[in-house]
């Protein structure tokens, strides 16, 4: 009597799950971002992706692609985009800094005034030029770093005699409107300097102790 072979159970296939379109929809999904405002978030991320799913060939291969050029766009322009986002802050702060070294040099020549009326009987000079012959200031402070370069004092001085309680308040020292934005510099007798924008610094001129100021202003 024969016998026959064991039965050979079937091999089941198991159904592989299909890969979807979730990267490349993704990947175009962030490169479209990425010139919405949210490119430096999402640029990366959106380029791996794209790369991602087409090496392994998932379905979406178009999306894919778009994904691929529109973040990798992205990065070529991202450095020009990162330029012109500070340069508006880095202008500000340069104009700031010049704005303190200005300060600083108004500063100097008040106290170098002060100075001079101590040994001079409460004479002020007469002008800037006499401080630097004196040796109260050196040349450098004469010349706010805002404006171009060249030997000439670019400080407003007034010198006058000062008004009994209004040292505070008289102008020593300015400067033109031009060399800041958005106002000057100001230095008065007491020696106190202060940045003064436009309107300030028309109420200090409206004052009866600055008339002499506002006249002088107005004939140059």
């Amino acid at each position: 009597m024969s016998t026959l072979p064991p039965s050979i159970p079937p091999v089941i296939q198991t159904a592989q799950p299909a890969k979807g379109k979730g990267m490349a929809i993704t990947s175009m999904v962030f490169g479209i971002l990425s010139y919405l405002g949210l490119g430096f978030l999402l640029f990366i991320p959106g380029l791996i992706l794209g790369i991602v799913s087409l090496a392994t060939k998932r379905p979406g291969k178009g999306m894919a692609i778009a994904g691929v050029v529109l973040n990798g766009a992205f990065l070529l322009v991202a450095p020009l985009l990162m330029v012109s986002m500070l340069l508006p802050a880095l202008t500000r702060a340069r104009e700031m800094a010049k704005r303190v070294m200005c300060q600083n040099n108004m500063n100097a020549i008040s106290k170098g005034v002060i100075l001079y009326e101590a040994e001079h009987q409460d004479a002020v000079p007469a002008t800037l030029e006499t401080l630097l012959k004196d040796g109260s200031v050196n040349k450098g402070l004469l010349h706010c770093p805002a404006t171009a370069k060249d030997d000439s004092v670019s400080y407003r001085y007034f010198p006058r005699p000062v008004v009994p309680g209004k040292a505070e308040t008289m102008i020593l020292l300015t400067e033109p409107a031009s060399d800041h934005h958005e106002g000057r510099n100001v230095a008065f007798f007491s020696g106190r300097v202060e940045w003064c924008p436009p309107q300030e610094f028309d109420r200090l001129l409206s004052l009866p102790e600055n008339r002499a100021v506002a006249q002088a202003m107005t004939k140059n």
